[in-house]
């Protein structure tokens, strides 16, 4: 417990070496924890050690299967591999498990957008939105998807949400009056 907390505080320094020591020293005393081996792969995206995390997401999981969490990190590294169908069905595996997970469907979101989905993308957007509507970033990347499908009204409707959630936001601000000039 101590070297996985120890791992988090290094993590959230940004200390990403020394944090996978601490995961590493925890997992060494109880190899069954799934959440180090979660943290783990944690560090090791940030570190770009995309291999080595799937490893430490693919443990979590086989350790307790029903760690959505994990799912979606692993989703996340996949993306990161440009293996977006395989991030999202973990993605999707992810929210089979915990079906109000914001977080999981914004990830998916953003894959689909990648693959060019447009539609499905929204609809994750839209599902995240729903979940949590408090989310700046959700809304922001709903607009900018919109964007791409030429829906401005909509795109600046999403903006104006957004704007609403944190109006002090410079770049939302340039975004939403820039698109607001096109209209």
């Amino acid at each position: 417990e101590v070297h996985n907390n120890r791992g988090i505080a290094l993590l959230k320094l940004g200390r990403l070496d020394e944090a996978v020591e601490s995961y590493d020293r925890a997992i060494q005393i109880k190899p069954d924890y799934a959440e180090v081996h979660n943290n783990r792969g944690i560090a090791l995206l940030k570190l770009g050690r995309l291999d080595e995390a799937i490893e430490s997401y693919d443990k979590a999981i086989q350790i307790k299967p029903n760690y959505a969490e994990a799912y979606n990190n692993r989703g996340n590294a996949l993306k990161n591999f440009n293996k977006l169908n395989e991030s999202i069905e973990s993605y999707d595996k992810a929210i089979q498990i915990k079906p109000d997970y914001a977080e999981a469907y914004y990830n998916r979101g953003n894959a689909l957008l990648d693959l060019r989905r447009l539609n499905e993308a929204i609809e994750s957007y839209d599902k995240a939105i729903q979940i949590k509507p408090d989310s700046v970033e959700f809304h922001y990347n709903r607009g900018k998807t919109l964007i791409e499908f030429d829906k401005l009204d909509d795109a600046l409707e999403s903006y104006s949400k957004a704007i609403q959630i944190k109006p002090d936001h410079n770049y939302l601000l340039g975004q939403f009056f820039y698109l607001k000039n096109r209209l």
